[in-house]
C-alpha cells in the first residue's frame, strides 16, 4: 500500500494512532501509513498499516454534523450484534 502524507488524510492523526496502537496491539510499531478507502458526508473508513499488519480505522466525517448523524457508537452495536 502507497503511503499517504498527514495531509492527506482528513481526521487521522498517524502521529497519536500509531503512539495508542503500539502501547494497546502487542507487536503493533508506531510508524503508520493509511490509505482513505471512503470519506465524504460518509463515516472515514482507512486503511493503516505498520507495515506488518494492518487495521481499518473509521470515524465520523469532519465537519458539523447533526448529533445523531453518522453515529458511531450505533454502528458498533450493529456491528457486534452481527458477529
Amino acid at each position: 500500500m502507497a503511503a499517504d502524507t498527514h495531509l492527506d488524510l482528513p481526521g487521522l492523526d498517524l502521529d497519536r494512532l500509531g503512539a495508542w496502537l503500539s502501547s494497546a496491539v502487542s507487536g503493533a510499531g508506531p510508524d503508520l501509513s493509511a490509505l482513505l478507502i471512503s470519506g465524504g458526508k460518509s463515516n472515514l473508513t482507512y486503511r493503516v498499516t505498520d507495515g506488518n499488519s494492518s487495521w481499518i480505522v473509521r470515524r465520523p466525517p469532519v465537519g458539523e454534523l447533526l448529533a445523531t448523524a453518522h453515529d458511531m457508537s450505533r454502528e458498533y452495536r450493529m456491528m457486534s450484534a452481527l458477529a
